[in-house]
């Protein structure tokens, strides 16, 4: 079968087609084609000096190699060849004696330097070709002894701190220095920075370094895909004159123990040797300047032990915050004079050095027993952090707004420092709609009166019963009782108080409009009051993602939005129909809420 294949392809395909598809037919042939890639190792230059970039050339050569892909590079102690883009595939045609055939060549580059004199030995690249292992030759390089001075470059990587605490913050102080006389010589992409700490350590964050505002330069970094803003100076030290790339990192400790920071480098590749070769795609014949020497300078700054601690628990005060650094809180509390259920707030402003953007605000506690805690909103304004409080006193015994605490970390003087701001004194009136006419009376109460009524005796026809002449005293005993009740209901149930006299508070509100404006923000205050809002008003996006009635939802939405484009100039309305929709949509929210 396979001859008379074979048989067939020789007629209609000539030899060459003939001989392709015995290779594929016979296993024994497609491994002799393998065979036949010739392997090639070049290195440039053979003698190089300590420090002197060495190009690196692998060939694959001949009919098969297309088909051939790296296993294995060779790796050295102390020493890793960088490959240096993809491997290159290229094709000729060859005519010899008539006959042409094709020729395929794959190249793959790389770049070694060699960091100590003597006699480097290259071991074999490993290929596969058509699924066969092969092995290239051994080749050397000869290195001998720098002459070219060396110290183009310098690093130094020094911490603020050596002793450090967890949640400190501190800084490593980076600057790096390239001779002046060299900036011109830097090959492409030959100089980076290697930060093995940048992405971050074990126990170690590295915060946002503030970018320099003059003189910025772009280091590339080690990676070949980020570049980090340094600002650049001048500097002349021993009669030479420097570039000086500098930043001040912030780092962030998590985590207690020993902590070390691995090395760092300062990298660039210097072209030191170049002549003139004829440009091929000059029309003129120009020529043009060709590197053909480079060495690489490198600066190594050395790894840094840092030792950090947990501050103590022990005396760890209950506000603490989580706030390690120097600082200083301020505060205060307005309006001062206010009546029961209005808002005051409370600001607090925590300034300083340390770590403000992982700051904890306690909970203040100690508001709860004679405030009612509306909302807390925060700011991070980037120097500083604030926070607002929204309270309102339970009641006119309410004098003052106790001392609030904030406990911090100084790692300065390592121990705990609990800053307060306070008390601010208060003045609390009654609400003059206080009182049994706007509360809805609770059913256990009702119960109790019912239970009172119940346990008197039946009267009888006559004389008048005894017990009528107690019946007075029962009375009175069950007013002061059902005052009791109804005062101790009150200020348990502050939530069900305001509520309930929302409405109420929205007809007052009405009776002293001026304008649609007006009714918008008496609406506000009552959806805020129904729907358990802050005190200041409830918007209608707000409040209709609080209601569980979509077609009232719906046509609040619509309906402020009429009230927001009169009150702002965008249309005409009435203020009495923006007053008969306000009362229409309260009934409304009444019913379903």
């Amino acid at each position: 079968m396979n001859g008379c294949v074979t048989l067939l392809a020789l007629r209609r395909a000539g030899f060459v087609s003939a001989v392709l598809l015995w290779a594929f037919l016979v296993p024994g042939v497609g491994r002799a084609w393998a065979q036949e890639v010739e392997f090639s190792v070049q290195v440039e230059p053979r003698t190089a000096e300590v420090g002197e970039l060495v190009r690196v050339v692998v060939t694959a050569e001949g009919a098969g190699a297309a088909d051939c892909a790296l296993l294995e590079t060779p790796v050295l102690p102390g020493l890793t060849l960088t490959p240096v883009g993809p491997p290159e595939s290229s094709q000729s045609l060859v005519a010899v004696n008539g006959r042409v055939s094709r020729t395929i060549k794959t190249i793959w580059r790389f770049q070694l330097v060699p960091r100590a004199e003597g006699l480097l030995e290259l071991p074999p690249f490993r290929l596969e070709c058509r699924g066969e292992a092969l092995d290239t030759e051994r080749t050397s390089v000869f290195v001998t002894p720098a002459t070219d001075e060396r110290d183009r470059v310098r690093l130094t990587v020094e911490s603020s701190d050596v002793t450090v605490w967890v949640g400190q913050i501190f800084h490593l102080d980076l600057a790096a220095y390239l001779d002046e006389d060299v900036t011109e010589k830097l090959l492409d992409g030959g100089w980076y920075l290697d930060l093995p700490w940048f992405d971050g350590l074990t126990g170690l964050v590295r915060l946002d370094a503030e970018t320099p505002r003059n003189n910025l330069r772009h280091v590339p970094l080690s990676d070949g895909r980020r570049k980090l803003g340094m600002e650049m100076s001048g500097v002349s030290t021993d009669g030479r004159t420097w570039i000086r790339l500098a930043l001040r990192v912030p780092m962030l400790a998590s985590r207690s123990g020993h902590l070390e920071i691995p090395a760092s480098r300062f990298v660039a590749k210097i072209a030191t040797g170049f002549e003139r070769q004829r440009d091929p795609f000059s029309i003129f014949g120009g020529s043009r300047q060709v590197v053909t020497r480079a060495i690489v300078a490198e600066s190594i700054a050395p790894a840094l032990v840092l030792d950090v601690r947990e501050p103590p628990l022990d005396t760890r005060p209950r506000a603490y915050t989580n706030a390690v650094g120097s600082f200083e809180l301020k505060g205060a509390a307005l309006p001062r004079s206010v009546r029961v259920g209005d808002p005051v707030t409370i600001s607090l402003k925590l300034t300083g050095e340390g770590n403000l953007e992982f700051l904890e605000w306690p909970p203040f506690d100690e508001l709860s027993e004679d405030f009612r805690i509306f909302g807390k909103e925060e700011q991070d304004t980037g120097d500083a952090r604030v926070i607002a409080i929204e309270v309102s006193p339970k009641s006119s015994r309410v004098t003052e707004i106790p001392k609030l605490e904030v406990g911090v970390f100084d790692p300065e003087q390592g121990d705990y420092e609990v800053l307060s701001v306070g008390p601010f004194p208060l003045e609390v009136t009654a609400d003059a709609n206080e009182g049994l006419a706007e509360l809805s009376v609770p059913d256990e109460i009702l119960n109790d009166l019912e239970t009172i009524r119940e346990r008197l005796p039946a009267p009888i026809e006559g004389r008048r019963p005894a017990w009528l002449w107690v019946l007075p005293g029962l009375l009175l005993f069950a007013g002061v009782e059902l005052r009791g009740r109804v005062s101790r209901w009150r200020a348990a149930n502050p939530e069900a108080i305001r509520r309930r006299g929302a409405r109420r508070a929205l007809e007052e509100e009405l009776k002293q409009v001026d304008g649609v404006g007006d009714v918008a923000a008496a609406f506000a205050r009552f959806l805020a009051a129904r729907l358990g809002g802050p005190p200041a008003g409830l918007s209608a996006q707000e409040a209709a993602e609080r209601l569980d009635d979509e077609e009232l939802a719906d046509e609040l939405c619509r309906t402020v939005a009429v009230w927001e484009a009169a009150y702002l100039g965008g249309s005409q309305l009435d203020t009495n129909i923006a007053w008969s929709e306000a009362r229409h949509l309260a009934e409304r929210v009444e019913q379903t809420t």
